[in-house]
């Protein structure tokens, strides 16, 4: 098992800092709704507090949850297949279904660029999850703060396009 290294993104915080606000915003409504509106008859008033606690603690917990998740992104070779580790969208892709004679270092301009995000993660420093390239080919993307990527077409009918901060290792690395 080898530990491919992603170039760096700093977008894991920002999901565990909105966690934490929520976390805040959720306190606050909840001293509201205990206070606030005295037309409601109590059992009203309850039902108000469980949905916001509720509502709010759902949510902060899924943002910090995600942000640990980005913070800890990472691409392997376990056992030949390339393991993608992450939240939500991460998974292991046989090497049986990389189309590693077509696999290629890419910039990540023109027809190779993440254009519109289907299923993921789109911040200014990290693209996760499923987008359609300005090809209009579907692709799991898993690109940091780097304009060169790993562009990687599978049998399975998507492309791999991953962005490791050292492109020639990692494909190399995939290849053999």
């Amino acid at each position: 098992m080898s530990n491919l290294s992603l170039a760096k993104h700093s977008s894991g915080k920002l999901f565990q800092v909105v966690g934490l606000a929520l976390l805040l915003m959720g306190a606050g409504s909840l001293v509201f709704a205990l206070v606030g509106p005295a037309s409601l008859d109590e059992d009203h008033q309850r039902l108000i507090v469980k949905l916001a606690a509720g509502l709010f603690a759902g949510l902060a917990v899924f943002f910090i949850y995600l942000g640990a998740g980005l913070n800890n992104l990472s691409v392997r070779l376990a056992g030949g297949d390339l393991e993608i580790r992450g939240p939500l969208y991460g998974r292991t892709i046989p090497r049986s279904s990389l189309r590693m004679d077509q696999a290629k270092i890419v910039e990540l301009k023109g027809n190779y660029a993440p254009a519109k995000r289907r299923n993921g993660v789109g911040l200014p420093h990290l693209k996760f999850g499923w987008f359609r390239l300005e090809n209009e080919e579907k692709a799991l993307v898993v690109a940091g703060e780097q304009d060169r990527a790993v562009y990687v077409p599978t049998t399975e009918g998507y492309a791999l396009l991953v962005t490791p901060s050292d492109p020639e290792a990692f494909l190399n690395a995939v290849r053999t």
